[in-house]
């Protein structure tokens, strides 16, 4: 028998003990080949003298590390006397790397050493101990006579082209063709070709930093989407926040700085670029809307849909996409900054849609799909998605969640506004009390105590008020509430009344709650801040006063800012309604980076209390 010992020139250690037991194990009939012992000098011709050896050896002990794993040489060895229909008895010593691949490949046949295992003794057990199956010979056969006799069709029980660490290679076209790999080319994507292939999709999504260049460029080829009834979505990163400026700062690297401060003032030209180029997005979208509604007018086509939404720092690669209900289209580039997408390598994948097909290991067109449909998902999630119409708010740029800065911009905007509008009343008459409602009610029909002690503070400041020589109205927001048998706003003002000291006049409540929120309700502070704020800013008033718990304060004062007002906080202590943590790092957070005034359907803070609050809601 002629022995071939395959390893790694660096482990050492391992092949000590293995060259100490030889002689122990074999006889003098068996002739060893092994580089620790025979060694091939530098400077000599390697490969004739390995593939000689390879050819001429029967048995191989393959001594697998992961340093092994890593050589190209080792991995050579083994394959090709696997491929040969040689028998290895297979050692893996210390070593986890490409274990999956090995155990598949050799199954019971492993031999397992740790370091701990010191004395040849040990060895010479294991080795003697080691059978060796048919089975890798067979496999062996097998797996050359399917790549001769048909490339495409290999089979699936555990072996592959080219052996390495946990990844699989097949043939470049096979996988590519498996894949749904069309083309791939470092140039820009010629517009012809974009329009052809997006046209007759009836989803097209565009995921990129800003997407402002393709947008640009493709205004036709997005306004016929719409015409053909195709929906649109783009899906863009945060104007404001930290991924943004981090582009801005690895796009200037290029240019060549001499002092910290003169990146910095790169840096930040780059970023009012990327600002500028933000603003264009939305005037973009605004014109294909605007221009695809114009063309439809005398056509009575249905209009496809147009949406917007901010993907945060989901956003990895630049692609644009398109499915229909049994096809997929998409471009993608292999965005690497400081380069920019468009001068980067990109490449097509196109192919049948198929969730059935439980054999397909391996599919690029699903990965790309989940990765663009799960940010459009975040999107809806954090709710910075909007569909844009001739009338619709789109916003310049969105709070993203854990970003101080990014919020701080956004709700400087709300404060300005909201300063704007006091302003605006400074000459105005009268003085708005607003009292946080509390449920439940005491027996369903009256004020608890907390709401009781609210009252009584509003019924104060009306009468400090008036003292004063001015105009005060008191508003009590609250509708009917689970399990209660009348809205808080009665009971609040009911309460009021009884105590003779202010005219009915002077007291506002359900009239308020249907005026302005209708079917909706008052169920929330948000819903309380709302009212409150509209009925200051349609009416003659120059102040706003809230009547609160201590705890609801600053959340008050944010929904506020968000409505367009700013209000005078008057805090009552409750300290057994509302937890102060949560309060700290649950609502506030969420108010500041993502619901900003729980008004939406689509809010979980608005489902979540009519869900806990409303009769009869679903």
């Amino acid at each position: 028998m002629k022995l071939f010992i395959s390893h790694c020139s660096d482990d050492t250690e391992i092949m000590d003990i293995v060259h100490d037991s030889l002689d122990k194990i074999f006889d003098d009939s068996t002739e060893i080949f092994c580089t620790y012992k025979d060694s091939i000098l530098a400077g000599k011709d390697r490969g004739p003298a390995l593939a000689r050896q390879l050819r001429e050896c029967d048995t191989m002990i393959a001594i697998i590390t992961d340093s092994y794993m890593r050589s190209v040489i080792c991995i050579s060895e083994i394959s090709a006397f696997w491929a040969k229909n040689g028998k290895i008895i297979p050692i893996i010593y210390n070593g986890d790397t490409g274990i999956k691949f090995i155990n598949k490949l050799f199954g019971q046949d492993i031999i397992y050493i740790s370091s701990e295992s010191k004395n040849s003794n040990d060895l010479v057990r294991w080795l003697n101990t080691c059978g060796i199956s048919e089975h890798k010979a067979e496999l062996a056969k097998k797996w050359l006579d399917a790549v001769q006799a048909d490339p495409d069709n290999l089979p699936k029980d555990g072996f592959r082209a080219f052996i390495s660490s946990e990844k699989y290679y097949d043939n470049f076209i096979h996988y590519c063709m498996k894949s749904g790999i069309r083309k791939i080319q470092n140039t820009p994507l010629e517009p012809r070709y974009i329009h052809e292939n997006l046209v007759g999709k009836k989803q097209v999504y565009l995921v990129g930093t800003n997407n402002k260049g393709i947008i640009a460029n493709h205004k036709e080829t997005f306004k016929n989407i719409l015409l053909n009834g195709g929906d649109l979505y783009v899906l863009i990163a945060n104007r404001g926040s930290q991924f943004c400026r981090d582009v801005a700062e690895i796009e200037s690297i290029p240019s060549g700085f001499d002092t910290f401060e003169s990146f910095e003032k790169t840096a930040e030209n780059e970023n009012e670029r990327l600002q500028t180029e933000f603003s264009l997005v939305k005037y973009h979208l605004r014109a294909i809307y605007t221009s695809a509604l114009k063309e439809n007018q005398d056509k009575h086509r249905t209009l496809g849909h147009l949406y917007f939404g901010c993907a945060f720092t989901a956003v990895r690669q630049t692609v644009i996409m398109g499915l229909d209900p049994d096809n997929f289209w998409s471009w993608v580039t292999f965005t690497m900054p400081p380069k920019r997408a468009a001068n980067t390598i990109s490449m097509e994948v196109s192919g049948k849609i198929n969730n059935s097909n439980p054999d397909e290991k391996y599919s690029l067109i699903d990965d790309i799909r989940k990765y663009v449909l799960e940010i459009c998902e975040l999107a809806k999630k954090y709710n910075q998605f909007y569909e844009v119409t001739m009338n619709s708010f789109l916003p310049e740029y969105f709070a993203e969640y854990g970003n101080l800065d990014a919020a701080k911009w956004e709700w400087k905007k709300f404060y300005d506004n909201a300063q704007q509008n006091m302003k605006n009343h400074q000459n105005c008459s009268r003085e708005l009390i607003e009292i946080a409602a509390q449920h439940p009610l005491v027996n369903g029909e009256k004020p608890d105590t907390v709401f009781k002690s609210r009252l009584d503070r509003g019924i104060l400041l009306y009468e400090e008020l008036k003292k004063e020589g001015k105009s005060p109205v008191i508003y009590i927001p609250g509708d009917l509430h689970i399990p209660d048998r009348r809205s808080l706003s009665s009971a609040g003002t009911e309460y009021i009344l009884s105590t003779g000291r202010i005219p009915p006049e002077d007291l506002l409540g359900e009239d308020m709650n249907r005026k302005y929120k209708g079917e909706d309700g008052v169920y929330n502070s948000a819903d309380e801040c709302f009212t409150a704020s509209q009925i200051f800013l349609d009416g003659d008033f120059r102040k706003l006063h809230c009547i609160c718990s201590d705890s609801q304060a600053q959340r008050k004062k944010l929904f506020y800012w968000k409505f367009g007002v700013i209000p005078m906080i008057h805090t009552v202590p409750a300290d057994i309604f509302h937890n102060d943590f949560d309060e700290a790092f649950d609502a506030v957070p969420n108010i500041i980076f993502s619901d900003h005034d729980w008004q939406s359907k689509k809010s979980k803070h608005y489902r979540r209390t009519r869900l806990q609050r409303k009769p009869d809601f679903k």
